[in-house]
C-alpha cells in the first residue's frame, strides 16, 4: 500500500502541465532518433544533456527517459519500413518485419509492434515497482564470470538463428568477432589488426558496420531488381489493421518477450540487444513452424520487441536501486542525475522520493503517449513506403550517409559504411547469413573483456566459469545450446538411413 501511495503521488507530479511537455517532448524526440539511423537513445541523450542541465531534476529526467524508451518504439519503423536498424536491437525486427512489408503487411507489424511494446513496457513497469529491492541484490551477485555465461549464451544461440546453414553461420559469427577486436587490446593496449592504419586505432564501430550491412546492401539488392518490390501498392486501411490470426501468434511470445527482456534488463552489460536476441532465439525454439523465420515470421516481431522495450524497465533496476550504470544510454541518465546533484543508489527512494516517483510515474504516461504515437502515424509511413517507390532507395541512401557521417563527422565511418555495403550484398548472393556476423560485433567486446577478466582474477584457471552456482549453470546451459542442435542433427542423419533388411531366402519356400 505504501508504494502504491507514492506511485500515486508520482502520478500527480507527472501529470502537472510541466512536466507533462517533457513527457510529450522526450518520447516525440526518442521516436525521431530511434526511426533516424545513425542517431538512437545513447546520442540522442546526449545532445540534449546540456539542455536537461537547465530544468529541474524531475524534468530532465522525464524528458531523458522519454528518449530512452521513446527511441525502442522509433526503431521498428525504419526496420520494418526500410529495413534498417538505426539500433543493434532492432535486428530481428528488420529481419521478419522487412519481409512482411514487402508482402503488404507493414501497417500491421508496426501495429502489433507498438500495442505490444505498450503491453510489454507497461507490464515491466509493474514489476520494476515490485520487485526492484529483490532483483537488484540478486543482480549484484552477478561478476565477470557470470556477465560471461549469459554473453556467451547469446553467442551460442547463433547456432539455433542458423539452423538451415550451421557452418555458415558459425563461419560469420568468427567473422564479427574478428571485426570486434580490431583496434586496441582491451588490456595490454597493443594494436590488433590494424595494418598500420591510425583511423582503425579505435576499431570498427557498430553503426556504420550495420547500416552498410543492412541499408547500403539493400540498395544495391533493389538496383539489381530494377528498384521493384514486392509491397502491395493497393494498400488499404484495412489492410493495416492486423488480422485475427496475426493477434493470436503474437500474444505468447509478446509474454515470453517481456520476462525474458525484463530479467535480462536488469543484468548489467546485457542490455536490449541480448534481450530481443534471447527471445527471438526462444520463439525460433518454440515456434511449430521454424522454417518461417526468416521469411517474415510475425512472432519474430512482437518477441523481440517487446523484450527491447521491457529490458529498458529492467535496465533501471541497478541504476536506480544499486547506482550501476548497464548501458551506455543508462550511463547518460546517470550523469544527468549527478548533474542535478542527485545519487543514484539504495538511498535514492529515500533521500528524493518526489523525484524518483515521479519519474517512474512518467514512464507510465510516455508508454500512453507513445502508443497513440506509433499508431497514428502508420498510414502515413506505410504509404510512403507504398507509393514512393521511384525515390525510396535514394531516400534511404541518404539517410544512411547523413546518419553515419552524423554520428562522429568522420568520412571514415562512410567509408566502412560503403566497405560493408558491398560485403553485406556478396554475402546476401552468395547465401551467407548476416545475422550472425552482426551478433558477434555487438557481443564480442564484452564477452572478451569479461572472459580476459575472469581469467585474471582466476590467475588463467578456467574452473572460475564454474565456481559459482549461478556461473556454473550459465555455462551449463551455453554448452547445451551449442551441442545439443549438432545432436539433434546427427540424430535424423541417422535415422534417415535405415538399414535394407536382407531378404529371408525360406520366405516363399513352402513348408
Amino acid at each position: 500500500m505504501e508504494t502504491l501511495s507514492l506511485l500515486g503521488d508520482g502520478f500527480i507530479i507527472a501529470l502537472s502541465w510541466e512536466n507533462l511537455v517533457w513527457v510529450i517532448f522526450g518520447t516525440i524526440m526518442g521516436t525521431l532518433v530511434g526511426a533516424l539511423p545513425g542517431l538512437g537513445p545513447t546520442a540522442g541523450m546526449a545532445v540534449l544533456l546540456p539542455f536537461a542541465f537547465t530544468l529541474n531534476p524531475t524534468s530532465a529526467l522525464i524528458m531523458l527517459g522519454g528518449i530512452y524508451y521513446g527511441a525502442m518504439y522509433g526503431g521498428t519503423i525504419t526496420s520494418v519500413l526500410l529495413n534498417i536498424p538505426g539500433e543493434s536491437d532492432s535486428i530481428w525486427t528488420a529481419l521478419e518485419g522487412h519481409k512482411l512489408a514487402q508482402k503488404g503487411r507493414g501497417g500491421a507489424v508496426l501495429i502489433i509492434a507498438a500495442v505490444m511494446s505498450f503491453a510489454a513496457g507497461t507490464a515491466s513497469l509493474v514489476l520494476l515497482v515490485a520487485l526492484a529491492p529483490q532483483l537488484a541484490r540478486w543482480a549484484l551477485s552477478f561478476g565477470p564470470a557470470e556477465q560471461f555465461g549469459v554473453l556467451l549464451i547469446g553467442l551460442a544461440m547463433i547456432s539455433g538463428l542458423s539452423s538451415k546453414q550451421p557452418v555458415r553461420g558459425w563461419m560469420m559469427l568468427a567473422f564479427g568477432l574478428g571485426i570486434g577486436m580490431v583496434g586496441l587490446d582491451i588490456v595490454t593496449g597493443t594494436p590488433r589488426f590494424t595494418f598500420g592504419v591510425d583511423r582503425l586505432l579505435d576499431g570498427l564501430d557498430f553503426l556504420p558496420v550495420t547500416v552498410g550491412m543492412f541499408g547500403v546492401a539493400e540498395v544495391l539488392a533493389n538496383v539489381e531488381r530494377n528498384m521493384r518490390v514486392t509491397a502491395d501498392t493497393s494498400l488499404g486501411f484495412r489492410d493495416m489493421l492486423p488480422t485475427r490470426e496475426e493477434w493470436r501468434k503474437s500474444r505468447f511470445p509478446a509474454l515470453r518477450g517481456t520476462l525474458i527482456g525484463f530479467f535480462i534488463g536488469i543484468i548489467p552489460g546485457s542490455g536490449t540487444t541480448m534481450a530481443a536476441t534471447a527471445s527471438y532465439a526462444v520463439e525460433q525454439r518454440v515456434s511449430r513452424r521454424p522454417e518461417e523465420f526468416g521469411n517474415g515470421a510475425i512472432e519474430g516481431v512482437a518477441g523481440p520487441e517487446s523484450a527491447n522495450n521491457a529490458a529498458t524497465s529492467g535496465a533501471m533496476v541497478p541504476i536506480l536501486s544499486l547506482g550501476v550504470p548497464s548501458s551506455p544510454a543508462t550511463a547518460v541518465l546517470f550523469g544527468a542525475m549527478l548533474m542535478q546533484g542527485l545519487r543514484p543508489g539504495p538511498l535514492l527512494f529515500q533521500t528524493n522520493p518526489t523525484v524518483i516517483w515521479g519519474f517512474l510515474a512518467s514512464m507510465y504516461v510516455g508508454n500512453v503517449i507513445l502508443l497513440i504515437l506509433n499508431t497514428l502515424f502508420i498510414p502515413a509511413f506505410t504509404k510512403m513506403t507504398v507509393k514512393a517507390v521511384p525515390i525510396l532507395n535514394a531516400f534511404v541512401l541518404v539517410l544512411c550517409f547523413v546518419g553515419v557521417y552524423a554520428f562522429r563527422n568522420s568520412l571514415f565511418d562512410v567509408g566502412v559504411m560503403l566497405t560493408f555495403g558491398v560485403i553485406g550484398y556478396l554475402l546476401n548472393k552468395l547465401s551467407y547469413p548476416t545475422m550472425p556476423l552482426i551478433l558477434g560485433i555487438v557481443l564480442g567486446d564484452v564477452a572478451e573483456l569479461t572472459l580476459r577478466q575472469s581469467l585474471i582474477i582466476s590467475r588463467g584457471d578456467p574452473m572460475i566459469f564454474f565456481s559459482s552456482p549461478i556461473a556454473a549453470t550459465l555455462m551449463t546451459v551455453a554448452i547445451l545450446v551449442i551441442v545439443l542442435p549438432f545432436v539433434a542433427r546427427l540424430r535424423r542423419r541417422f535415422a534417415a538411413v535405415k538399414p535394407t533388411p536382407k531378404p529371408n531366402p525360406t520366405a516363399n519356400q513352402d513348408v
